[in-house]
């Protein structure tokens, strides 16, 4: 399995998760829990936007973890499942650098337990489930629950030399800039669109990179038209959306660019409208209807598709 980058992870597991009907599982792999931290708050943001919030399980002992996990995987099933809520569980902990046996043998025991239970996780478990791992369970998983890997969706690992690398690129840029605008609302926005620049920059090529920055400018269009600055955030979504046209430019009509390409439409539209360009918006609203109405005719009536289908026309009556 190759090493991969938050970035280039997020865009295909998003995919995986976004895209299925019932339940998805998917697989992460990665040396600790700041590696894949941005990964968590991008699913926080989507699930939220589109369903329920994240819901994430970390559990805080070996000895009682696995009942733990069970219990909370079947309270989520029969009260947010129906949601098509996201579960995010992630059991990364260690005893210590030389000693890793108490959780290692939690994480075999749930792992088993769950390969049991992998015709109720099929049938009755109607939503995405992600499993975070050290990197050293890999090949773990595939001996101690071959069922359970063979259904997954998506699997990918975060070399821990990747993570450490994004922090000695651009070690003090995140910090450096909020301290430079203290006074400055959605100051920690900015940073990130600043930071996806940068890294933008050392390698303009990469798709991942361009995705993110996208994402960053359009998160700052939010920030900015929540704190009444609706000027701001008509220029943050313009931007956004050309960086959209972009990607379709490069990657063709593939699902998930059309779907960034119909909600940076969707966004602009509102930008619009809360600056009084009536006719603008409307412009907007319907490219992104229409949109809409490609994904259907690529993806069939999937209930995603058909909410985003029922949120355009509502914007347009």
């Amino acid at each position: 399995m190759p090493d991969q980058t938050p970035a280039d992870i997020w865009p295909e597991m998003r995919l995986h998760i976004e895209w299925s009907e019932r339940f998805s599982l998917c697989f992460l792999f990665c040396p600790d829990s700041k590696a894949i931290e941005d990964i968590v708050q991008w699913l926080d943001d989507s699930s939220a936007m589109r369903t329920a919030p994240l819901s994430r399980f970390v559990p805080d002992s070996p000895r009682t973890a696995v009942a733990e996990v069970l219990t909370k995987l079947e309270e989520h099933s029969n009260r947010i499942a129906k949601y098509h809520a996201p579960v995010w569980l992630q059991i990364l902990t260690l005893d210590n650098e030389n000693d890793t046996s108490q959780w290692d043998a939690a994480r075999a025991a749930l792992l088993a337990r769950l390969n049991e239970r992998r015709e109720w996780l099929s049938n009755n478990f109607a939503c995405p489930l992600v499993i975070c791992l050290p990197l050293h369970w890999q090949t773990k998983v595939i001996q101690i629950a071959p069922d359970l890997w063979h259904i997954r969706s998506y699997s990918s690992a975060v070399e821990a030399k990747l993570a450490v690398q994004q922090q000695e690129q651009y070690p003090d840029l995140l910090p450096h800039f909020l301290q430079s605008q203290p006074d400055t609302d959605n100051a920690a926005f900015i940073a990130k669109v600043e930071l996806a620049r940068k890294k933008l920059q050392q390698k303009p090529d990469a798709v991942s990179l361009q995705r993110e920055l996208l994402m960053a400018i359009s998160e700052l269009g939010d920030a900015e038209r929540d704190t009444g600055r609706a000027e701001s955030a008509l220029s943050a979504y313009r931007e956004s959306l050309a960086m959209s046209r972009q990607l379709q430019a490069q990657l063709g009509d593939q699902p998930q660019v059309l779907l960034d390409l119909s909600v940076s439409l969707s966004k602009l539209g509102d930008a619009e409208r809360d600056t009084g360009r009536a006719e603008a918006a409307l412009s907007a609203y319907r490219e992104s209807l229409s949109i809409d109405r490609q994904l259907q005719a690529q993806l069939g009536d999937q209930p995603q598709v058909l909410l985003d289908l029922s949120v355009s026309l509502s914007k347009l009556g």
